[in-house]
């Protein structure tokens, strides 16, 4: 007699962030996958308008979520009537979620995740959460890892498609965040990259998030986690789709070289987890991000040069 055996739906239970603003075109392709996990714990932030015409673009975003959520799930909102930007919408946004949650998981609006991101997710914050060396798991990889772990280490990270701990959020981020407005920004750079090739390819875009002229929120995570030491968990295959490289995103001008090297299709990803023996930082998947990375901004230049 042959049995037929049903494999089992993993319990998710971890609290989930959506962050979004004014473009429902791309809700309405990523807010289908949190539908499909339906969280037991749900985060909504939906930046305010930044004027009358577009208040009816971002009351369209709200209500299309809400109306979404057509499952047992509690759900907690954070809609500011007038418009914060987007370093502090979503700096603020993340504070809040954290205050409430001890662990969870961010996604942006234009981030489309594979349903296997959210299981990786939820079963790496399980294993580590009480391990300080890990400040993050990151759902981005746009290279392929070789070797039989699901997973390596890295002290850079991406934030297409993140998670991360409440203990690592509130250690980092406000305490990096002041101590760079107290520094003179090269003397912070040299501090925080000693390798000069890493301070010279780092330089300017991080001296002027440093010096605030330029509004994005995530430098003084990406600095803290860098300068600390801590490691963030990368997948071995891309597991998160940028699907925001177009006119719409906020701190990239649209350009094929970006949609070449950043926009990166979701895999999937085998379970059980294979864990790596040991925790410590992979220095040649790091060199491999930086190098691809720096092949990116330069073909950028070439393109701009040449064209």
């Amino acid at each position: 007699m042959l049995l037929m055996v049903s494999k089992k739906k993993f319990d998710f239970k971890t609290p989930i962030l959506y962050l979004a603003f004014n473009r429902l075109d791309l809700v309405k392709r990523t807010f289908p996958e949190i539908k499909k996990i339906k969280p037991k714990e749900l985060y909504i932030s939906v930046d305010g308008p930044r004027d009358k015409r577009e208040k009816k673009k971002t009351d369209e975003v709200r209500k299309y979520i809400l109306k979404q959520i057509d499952w047992d799930c509690k759900v907690e909102t954070l809609f500011p009537k007038s418009n914060l930007g987007c370093k502090v919408a979503v700096s603020r946004a993340i504070d809040w979620f954290f205050d409430n949650v001890k662990m969870g998981i961010v996604l942006e609006d234009d981030c489309l995740p594979s349903q296997d991101f959210f299981r990786y997710c939820q079963d790496l914050l399980e294993k580590y959460e009480n391990d300080e060396r890990l400040a993050s798991i990151c759902g981005t990889n746009p290279i392929n890892i070789r070797g039989k772990e699901s997973y390596g280490f890295v002290n850079t990270i991406a934030l297409w498609g993140w998670a991360s701990w409440r203990r690592s959020w509130k250690k980092i981020y406000h305490n990096e965040e002041e101590y760079m407005k107290k520094m003179e920004s090269k003397k912070y750079l040299k501090e925080t990259f000693p390798n000069i090739i890493e301070r010279v390819y780092f330089g300017k875009k991080y001296i002027d998030a440093i010096n605030d002229k330029v509004n994005t929120w995530e430098f003084p995570w990406h600095l803290g986690i860098f300068r600390s030491g801590g490691l963030n968990a990368i997948p071995k295959v891309n597991l998160v789709e940028n699907i925001g490289i177009d006119d719409g995103f906020t701190n990239t001008a649209p350009n094929l070289t970006d949609e070449k090297f950043l926009v990166l299709k979701r895999e999937k990803m085998n379970f059980p987890l294979r864990h790596p023996g040991k925790i410590r930082r992979n220095n040649l998947i790091r060199w491999m991000l930086t190098y691809r990375d720096y092949k990116r901004v330069i073909m950028k230049k070439l393109n701009v040069l040449f064209s």
